[in-house]
């Protein structure tokens, strides 16, 4: 929903408002069917082959007022953006080949791990026109119900397909330099190819585009793990990052893979017995050839597929920061999991990235057995708080002065939810669940086409589970 009013004001539009249709829908199905041998050697080998593919479809008739600025005062402003599409498909074939084990070298037992994996998709859409029978401004949107023609797709039997293969081989090993110390090592080259293909009404190949390939891209990585005693260690890793991207720029072409690195230097503990374990980190990585949305367009673009447009911030972004860890039983009967995380994102100027992102974020959850006051009862709770974040307006504040850089706000944050569970026999247990306990409001997506998304209410869930 709009952020802003026509006027520059924060609409302030409540959560159960909606300019959408009752016919909307992007419905999708997925089939998938998948296979594996493992064949287990007498010397601790062990060979894997792996197979699975996925078959999806999905229909796609959508319309939602979410283009424009409301006029409390009229009710004009708001304007509709409409998706129709024929029937995609996607077929998935996924291949997984490794052999592992164990070898002796210089006096010392060590692993490793040689293998083979990627795959094909190949994605088809249909051509064709569609028919809107209404106009795209609302004409009174605090009435508005969204009971308007539903649109249709008429296919031409034409369709286009993309084909992406993709698959690396990798070698990786631990191997055991002395009592305390074990090195992590191995390094995998990647191919990766993509390229759209058309057909007519009669399934003849016309032509191809949007070629993209990249051979034996090879990224490595090292990892060091000493043990301070029986409870500690310390360790530390480093790594290069190559992902090919399935985001397309506005002329519907893919954008360049993702590049970077990513290094970590961190300690880990088990305590009690080894019943709770904790871990602090810090981390660096640095991306380059980020996705991220094209501001360029107008409101509403949307590619042939349905998607967003984007572009690669080919400068990247470099993250940092520390977090800690911790989870397992205090007690017998009493379990927490915890956690702190600081993240500090900036852009090659120096600005700060990814402001969407908080930079503090807590996590804890905690359950307790009061099996002394009612056997087989447990209750618990979680807290996540956040700090602010903000998104650069997408268009910029109506009315607002030139040169101002407009910020969609959300404040920091913090959702409580509780729960308590009870056994009823050895077969039947219910749970009950209240997520967001103080009916807390905040925006779970900020700054999408200068709009955002309500997080969830309270809700309230009662769960009945069965074992047979």
């Amino acid at each position: 929903m709009p952020y802003w009013n026509f006027d520059g004001t924060v609409a302030s539009l409540p959560r159960n408002f909606t300019l959408t249709t009752p016919w909307s829908t992007w419905a999708n199905k997925q089939h998938t069917a998948f296979a594996s041998i493992d064949q287990r050697f007498g010397n601790g080998w062990k060979l894997h082959v792996g197979y699975a593919r996925t078959d999806s479809r999905n229909n796609t008739t959508v319309a939602n007022g979410g283009a424009g600025y409301p006029n409390p005062a009229t009710g004009a402003g708001m304007r509709l953006w409409t998706g129709v599409w024929g029937e995609g498909k996607a077929i998935y074939d996924n291949y997984d080949l490794y052999a592992t084990g164990p070898f002796a070298l210089l006096g010392r037992q060590h692993t490793l791990i040689v293998g083979w994996n990627g795959g094909k998709q190949v994605n088809s859409s249909q051509g064709g026109t569609s028919t809107v029978l209404y106009p795209a401004a609302i004409p009174d949107y605090r009435n508005w119900t969204g009971n308007i023609p539903k649109p249709s797709f008429t296919p031409d039997g034409t369709h286009t397909e993309t084909e992406v293969r993709q698959g690396g081989a990798y070698v990786a090993g631990r191997f055991s330099l002395s009592e305390p110390l074990t090195v992590i090592t191995g390094a995998r080259i990647s191919n990766y190819r993509t390229e759209d293909s058309a057909f007519d009404a009669s399934g003849k190949f016309t032509g191809s585009s949007n070629l993209q390939k990249t051979s034996d891209e090879i990224t490595p990585y090292v990892g060091l793990v000493y043990d301070l005693n029986q409870q500690m260690s310390l360790y530390a890793s480093y790594t290069s990052l190559f992902n090919p991207q399935t985001s397309k720029d506005k002329n519907n072409r893919l954008l360049d893979p993702e590049t970077g690195t990513n290094s970590e230097l961190g300690i880990k503990g088990e305590f009690f017995d080894k019943k709770l374990n904790a871990s602090a980190a810090v981390f660096r990585t640095l991306k380059k050839n980020l996705a991220v949305l094209d501001r360029s367009v107008p409101a509403g673009f949307l590619l042939p597929d349905g998607g967003n447009a984007y572009v690669a911030d080919g400068d990247g972004l470099t993250a940092k920061g520390v977090e800690f860890d911790v989870s397992g039983r205090i007690t017998p009967n009493w379990n927490v999991a915890g956690g702190y995380t600081y993240l500090h994102v900036a852009t090659a100027e120096g600005e700060r990235g990814e402001p969407t992102q908080p930079r503090h974020l807590v996590r804890l959850t905690s359950s307790y057995k009061l099996d002394s006051v009612l056997p087989g009862l447990k209750v618990g709770g979680s807290v996540q708080a956040q700090s602010s974040t903000w998104s650069e307006s997408w268009y910029g504040r109506p009315t607002a002065p030139a040169g101002e850089v407009s910020k969609i706000r959300q404040g920091g944050y913090s959702l409580l939810s509780v729960f308590a569970g009870y056994e009823i026999n050895r077969k039947l247990r219910a749970q009950l669940n209240i997520s967001n306990l103080t009916d807390k409001h905040y925006y779970r997506n900020i700054g999408f086409y200068d709009g955002v998304f309500w997080g969830e209410p309270r809700n309230v869930s009662l769960t009945l589970t069965v074992s047979f």
